[in-house]
């Protein structure tokens, strides 16, 4: 249920808990704990995958393990579901739900607490390595379909970890990259993921990204860790390192062990720093211990509000692990993500009692996922060749590789296009594999297109037999300018875990009808794309992915949103509630869905807006609203998307806040963003300034909660803190005002020295701006 500030409630599986109630139980826990035992719920136990807890007092232990795409544990087998990128082609809210929810049953049953995932990355080149772990090029596609798998993975009791927060864009020399990015942009396009997963969502963990922001490694980065994510989001639970970044932080020379505990570093999930140091620095008195207080105390705070404290979690059946019912989820999943780019001639589906000539470095390999730590081990895969033989065991399957993945040999091209000329259709399957995208591994040769082996053979194929269906997977999204003219039938797969073979069979004989649009931009080539390297400036402007083919004016191969179906549908009768709305007002617009093939089908109703007089350079369109639609032949439905505040504002770097401005807007709906042809325009007649986090709420926000609810970020933290400017108005960072007599004092390090600031105040919440010694100080 929503509350009147938009804030979601997180139902706790402990139905006695408030936020008041946890409040006092860690206030106890504390009070009762040693130096040693608090630092132990801080950091890894001797075990790789578990926190060290506090048996003396039921603290339990923490068993985590990767996951985005599935339980990786590292001796037992798990269900190896659809990428994070597979899962945002679907557009479907409930789908990403369902997976989460049976990824998180297998976490449960591989006796695992937390997931380190949901992913929630953007994909904003394809070049990026990792894109198999990220979720659409749209922060808006991302926040939407982030918040679902969040709330599928807690509803089973396992604690979803965002990451990576923030900017984890780029893989090769990622550990010492210097991203250089504006507060907008940042805000706008890659936080806006991560705050709706905590306020919509309420995750409970987060983890750093490895990637320097703005002069800092994240982990111990003051404007990301505590402004951004405590601060503005209200963000109230354990923030964890990448498993190197504490090192790379201190050797690198960012700063020090207590600069990252200052920072807000709670959890070192790499047994090192935490496990040997951090209490010698607390007893020399170089950490406070008001640092330690507060991350063992939001470490307490996931473990309570989680339920895993009390036992509370729901029952879960460990024979789920591997089960028929998830690999027949995994299927359906992967299917429902299928993305048909182009059908001329109405070459698919296929029947199935045709000779076939099976070719490519795909079509009989077992490749569903990229490389990584997202990677998961499954009991099996599914080839495509094997998929085919299964679903059609009355065609004729002449098979030949044709090629590698990569590469200059040729030696395979002539059984190929001998096994193509004597076929009635040639389906080619092609795309990447683990050795060309993956962790710490951006694309090979910084090339956005389908490697020249594969486009090549396909030309080659088309030559000897024009009815030819190309089929790839990939993570980063593969152009293939070189050989769509001579491509029929063209689908884009991703990565669909282990029923990848069956998915794409599914989709190829028609048993599914594809429903998938893309969430990327299919470029020609990288040669349309801004440079890939560290800066980001005005990215929310400049645009990446289609809000930047929108703002140079060029036309990609296959634009966001786009996807078709063996059906057909028109879109219609577009209608408004109104045409003037308040800065703090609903519009709703609804369209009719009209299926005008014979069989049914899925449409994804897309809703973009046009800020027509902000007072801020925007971009030429933003995406604001989707619905994903099922119908039967002949069927009419009307579809609804209602556009309120958080759809229609900007972040206001001179007020800190996101702000709707009076003004006119256009809303423009159809079926990709290059597809708009229902059009409406409306007025905002007033400004209004939405809550950072809930700090912002009135103060009526701060009476009791209900039972079984806790709103996130309505517990204030126990000490104030102060954000410190230059007189440039750039940040320099964020630290705590420590209590003193007769009022609070805070030491702020700069390139010029060390300035002592001293308040004299009754309390932590009195508002503080001033000038001293040319730095601006304000609360």
């Amino acid at each position: 249920m929503k509350t009147s500030a938009g804030f979601l409630c997180l139902i706790l599986l402990s139905t006695s808990l408030c936020a008041d109630d946890i409040q006092r139980r860690i206030d106890t826990l504390l009070s009762l704990m040693t130096l040693d035992e608090k630092i132990t719920v801080m950091r890894n136990d001797r075990h790789e995958w578990r926190t060290g807890g506090c048996p003396r007092l039921n603290v339990p232990k923490i068993t985590m393990y990767d996951g985005p795409h599935g339980a990786r544990h590292p001796k037992k087998e798990a269900t190896a579901f659809p990428t994070t990128i597979a899962l945002a082609a679907s557009w479907d809210r409930a789908l990403n739900r369902e997976v989460a929810e049976a990824e998180a049953t297998e976490f449960r049953a591989v006796d695992a607490h937390m997931r380190l995932g949901t992913c929630v990355d953007m994909a904003i080149d394809p070049r990026h390595g990792r894109s198999s772990e990220s979720i659409g090029e749209d922060p808006f596609l991302g926040a939407e379909l982030g918040v679902e798998q969040v709330l599928g993975t807690q509803s089973k009791g396992i604690i979803a970890c965002l990451k990576h927060f923030i900017m984890n864009v780029r893989e090769n020399d990622r550990k010492n990259n210097h991203l250089v990015v504006d507060e907008r942009s940042l805000m706008e396009l890659y936080a806006l993921p991560f705050k709706a997963c905590i306020q919509r969502g309420g995750a409970m963990a987060v983890m750093c990204a490895h990637s320097r922001v703005n002069g800092k490694h994240c982990v111990g980065n003051m404007f990301v860790a505590e402004e951004i994510l405590r601060n503005r989001f209200g963000y109230q639970y354990l923030f964890c390192n990448d498993w190197a970044s504490p090192q790379l932080f201190i050797s690198q020379g960012d700063g020090t062990l207590a600069d990252l505990l200052e920072a807000g570093l709670d959890l070192e999930l790499k047994k090192q720093y935490f496990f040997t140091e951090l209490a010698g620095l607390v007893q020399n008195g170089t950490v406070p211990m008001i640092h330690i207080d507060r991350g063992a105390g939001r470490v307490l705070r996931t473990t309570i509000a989680s339920g895993l404290m009390d036992n509370k979690l729901p029952p879960v059946d460990p024979a789920l692990l591997n089960s028929p019912r998830h690999a027949a989820l995994c299927r359906r999943a992967g299917a429902r993500t299928i993305v048909l780019l182009k059908n001329d001639n109405d070459i698919l589906p296929l029947k199935k009692n045709v000779t076939i000539a099976l070719i490519g470095p795909n079509a009989d390999s077992t490749e569903y996922d990229s490389h990584g730590s997202g990677r998961v081990n499954p009991p099996y895969v599914i080839s495509v060749r094997q998929g085919i033989a299964d679903i059609a065991p009355q065609s004729t399957i002449m098979y030949a590789r044709g090629c590698d993945f990569n590469g200059t040999d040729q030696s395979e091209y002539a059984q190929a296009k001998q096994h193509a000329a004597q076929a009635d259709v040639v389906v080619f399957v092609g795309g990447l594999d683990e050795n060309m995208e993956g962790e710490n591994k951006d694309r090979i040769d910084n090339k956005t297109g389908l490697p020249a082996i594969q486009q090549d053979l396909i030309n080659e194929l088309a030559a000897v037999n024009s009815n030819l269906v190309v089929v790839l997977t990939s993570g980063g999204i593969c152009s293939v300018d070189n050989c769509l003219p001579d491509i029929q039938g063209l689908i884009y797969a991703f990565y669909l875990g282990q029923e990848t073979g069956n998915a794409i069979g599914d989709v190829l004989f028609g048993d599914v009808n594809p429903g998938g649009k893309l969430p990327v931009t299919m470029p020609e080539g990288e040669w349309q794309l801004p440079p890939f390297d560290d800066n980001y400036i005005n990215d929310v402007v400049r645009g990446r992915g289609y809000r930047w083919f929108d703002k140079q004016g060029k036309q990609p191969l296959f634009w966001f949103g786009y996807g078709l179906s063996y059906t057909s549908f028109k879109i219609n009768r577009l209608q408004a509630s109104g045409s003037t709305i308040p800065g703090n007002g609903t519009i709703t617009f609804s369209v009719d869905v009209t299926n005008t093939g014979n069989r049914a089908g899925d449409e994804v109703v897309q809703l973009y807006l046009k800020d027509l007089q902000s007072s801020v350079l925007m971009p030429v369109k933003q995406l604001k609203g989707f619905e994903r639609v099922s119908t039967a032949a002949g069927e009419t439905k009307t579809v609804s998307i209602v556009i309120g505040p958080e759809h229609l504002c900007f972040f206001d770097t001179t007020t800190d806040r996101y702000t709707v401005e009076a003004g006119a807007f256009t809303a423009m709906i159809g079926t990709a963003s290059n597809n708009l042809p229902l059009t409406h325009d409306f007025d905002v007649s007033s400004t209004y300034v939405l809550p950072n986090s809930s700090n912002d709420l009135p103060a009526s926000a701060d009476s009791p909660v209900s039972p079984a609810t806790l709103r996130h970020g309505w517990q204030r933290e126990a000490h104030a803190r102060i954000t410190v400017y230059n007189i440039k108005g750039q940040f320099i960072r964020s630290t705590t005002l420590l209590k003193e007599a007769g009022g609070y004092r805070a030491s702020v390090r700069n390139t010029n020295g060390v300035f002592i600031f001293r308040h004299k105040a009754k309390g932590p919440k009195t508002t503080v701006r001033q000038v001293y010694n040319g730095v601006c100080i304000k609360r």
